[in-house]
């Protein structure tokens, strides 16, 4: 049976309807309601997090990040830890700065300045600098005392510090009748 239609003088509650609002991209961007201590598990989340001086800064050390302008933080993010962006930026490096980011390599993720320091045998003072001019071009990124290299630089830098790959891989490419003969 079908229910007859109700009368506009019914008394009987009817239901407001609301319009759905979508989440917009400023909304998906928000970082309201995102506890401080969560650490962020992208670069996208810590770059969401940042003011806008250092974004500022991250563009003025990075200008090829601007072209053509990103529409999001994702992409930003995504254009930051590309392997063509990171390049360029590996070539405004001096060598120093690279041998940090050589050491940042070797070590797991994610680690302090001063485990850097120990591994290169300086002080942490004297890798603040540094460490400034990587955080500020976000080849190196994290929240407080946490650093994080970009993982692409991993792979531009396979094997840091001049060391090779490990025996494990290169004793794969040896032939069976060649091992005997290192062994001696």
């Amino acid at each position: 049976s079908t229910a007859a239609p109700r009368s506009p003088t019914s008394t009987a509650p009817h239901r407001v309807t609301h319009p759905i609002r979508r989440a917009t991209n400023v909304d998906r961007m928000s970082t309201a309601g995102t506890p401080a201590a969560d650490p962020p598990l992208t670069l996208a989340g810590w770059l969401r997090r940042q003011p806008d001086t250092m974004l500022a800064d991250m563009l003025a050390a990075r200008p090829d990040l601007l072209h053509p302008v990103p529409p999001d933080v994702a992409v930003l993010a995504s254009r930051a830890g590309g392997r063509v962006s990171v390049e360029i930026a590996l070539d405004r490096l001096d060598a120093g700065a690279l041998q940090v980011l050589e050491a940042l390599a070797l070590l797991p993720e994610p680690t302090t300045a001063k485990a850097v320091a120990a591994l290169l045998g300086v002080k942490v003072k004297r890798l603040e600098p540094v460490l400034h001019r990587l955080r500020r071009a976000v080849l190196v990124w994290g929240d407080g005392a946490d650093l994080r290299l970009l993982p692409v630089l991993r792979d531009l830098l396979a094997f840091p510090a001049g060391l090779g790959p490990p025996a494990r891989l290169a004793l794969t490419e040896l032939p069976p009748a060649r091992l005997p003969r290192l062994l001696d």
